[in-house]
């Protein structure tokens, strides 16, 4: 983990999730990600942001400090799993998904925190939803 104080969940949901950055401290207007890390249980699937003909899109929302500005969550290219009847769209291992973000052009000397709730769907014979929220603290510097 580069940065930041990460609080990770357990298997509930039957995937483990870890919260990080790839940066080590934060400076004015620099542009940086949130690394979201999903690792599911062995046997289980999670979906992918388009989750196909069935399942439920992997979904992460993020609450930054003011002046923040946070885009859109990059997603790896998935695996397919096809079934006579279906196709979707996810990850058996572990995926990274990268989201953007830009710092504000003028910063103090300090810390910023973000809330990055995940929400996901892991399926085996059976599917159960899962959420984690984690409060990731990153170092800023004027």
């Amino acid at each position: 983990m580069f940065g930041g104080e990460d609080k990770t969940a357990g298997a509930k949901g039957h995937a483990t999730i870890e919260v990080t950055t790839d940066v080590g401290w934060i400076g004015p207007s620099q542009e940086f990600h949130l690394i979201v890390v999903i690792n599911p249980d062995a046997g289980w699937h999670t979906y992918w942001e388009n989750p196909g003909d069935s399942g439920a899109a992997t979904k992460i929302t993020i609450q930054a400090p003011e002046g923040f500005k946070v885009g859109k969550p990059v997603f790896p290219r998935p695996e397919i799993f096809r079934t006579t009847k279906e196709t979707t769209y996810g990850y058996s291992k572990q995926a990274a998904i990268f989201v953007p973000v830009t710092a504000p052009a003028s910063t103090l000397d300090g810390q910023a925190e973000f809330q990055v709730t995940t929400n996901w769907l892991a399926c085996k014979k059976n599917c159960v939803l899962g959420e984690n929220e984690t409060t990731l603290r990153v170092s800023i510097r004027a």
